[in-house]
């Protein structure tokens, strides 16, 4: 089935990830006879400068994306939606022939998003999110008009889901505005974003990252940073089976298999993606007003969680509001 432009083994084991957490949430819901209201799907190397809105200002009769970097689709870095618009929002696998049966080929992962969305019938709404997805690849600087831009954390405005690093600006306010008009706006363009300043990120991540993250988050993270450079494969093995203890359902490979890795990786290279789900965990925090986590951070563990071979943590949030049941999806 030639549906993708490319990458296609890739896309297919993603798009399988996605719904395997569809098929995680329906069978805690059975086995705990409950029904979630609202589904979240978020990143775990997203980093949230602020809280999703309030519930009540999201419609539930649409499935909610953000703005821009659309890529030919829809924005899919983040989704929530009630149970009947996520339940086809996440089947990203199983909808797959009524796309084909359609004619509908050649296709990247947001364009086949918003084919699904469409051909299920089912409604979507642009939101704006205080969100950007951390990133340690390289793009061009300046984008070109199919480029892709990499926003500062330091950015004040919601980026909405657009690729950021911790970065000293190249340009910022109008003059940064300004370099993202000039793409195209079905493509990588992240809207109209106020407060936007742009990193240069044709190299790596600058020296000394961690001050413009500390600045930026208020967060002081040299104490954690050094946890991890030190780390060893006796005490990652050792925090990955605690924290196993703590999830009713754990699908991945063994804590040895994971950490082993980690050694793996030149050292600053691990630091920088360390540094990334560790910025997820922190950023969680402000994920969501009057909402109650179920996972706790432990320093040194988070880094080796993205090599696993399901990329989902279901983390259960419980609103402040009765009645109201939310399943977030990492």
């Amino acid at each position: 089935m030639n549906l993708f432009m490319m990458h296609d083994q890739g896309l297919l084991q993603y798009f399988n990830l996605v719904e395997g957490c569809l098929h995680m949430i329906e069978k805690y819901e059975m086995q705990h006879n409950i029904t979630y209201e609202w589904i979240i799907r978020t990143r775990v190397d997203g980093y949230w400068s602020g809280q999703i809105p309030p519930l009540h200002t999201f419609d539930p009769t649409f499935y909610h994306v953000p703005f821009g970097s659309q890529y030919g689709g829809l924005n899919d870095r983040f989704g929530m939606g009630n149970t009947n618009t996520s339940r086809v929002a996440l089947a990203r696998l199983s909808l797959l022939p009524l796309l084909h049966k359609r004619g509908l080929k050649q296709l990247n992962s947001e364009s086949a998003f918003k084919a699904q969305l469409v051909a299920s019938r089912v409604p979507f709404k642009f939101t704006e999110l205080p969100f950007c997805v951390l990133s340690t690849r390289k793009y061009s600087w300046p984008p070109a008009f199919w480029g892709v831009p990499v926003a500062s954390i330091t950015t004040k405005g919601p980026l909405n889901g657009s690729k950021c690093r911790p970065c000293s600006p190249r340009a910022s306010g109008s003059e940064a505005q300004g370099v993202v008009d000039k793409l195209s706006k079905a493509w990588g363009w992240p809207g109209r974003i106020k407060g936007l300043q742009l990193c240069d990120a044709h190299g790596d991540w600058e020296p000394h990252w961690e001050r413009v993250f500390a600045k930026a988050s208020q967060v002081d993270v040299s104490h954690d940073m050094k946890i991890i450079k030190n780390l060893t494969l006796a005490s990652c093995i050792q925090e990955i089976e605690d924290f196993q203890q703590q999830w009713d359902v754990w699908d991945a490979p063994p804590a040895k298999t994971i950490c082993e890795q980690r050694f793996m990786f030149h050292s600053t290279l691990w630091a920088s993606w360390s540094f990334i789900l560790f910025c997820n965990v922190v950023s969680t925090q402000r994920l969501g007003a009057g909402l109650r986590v179920s996972y706790t951070y432990n320093p040194g563990l988070w880094h080796c969680l993205h090599l696993t071979s399901r990329m989902c943590l279901v983390c259960h949030y419980f609103a402040s509001e009765p009645g109201e049941n939310i399943s977030i999806l990492h």
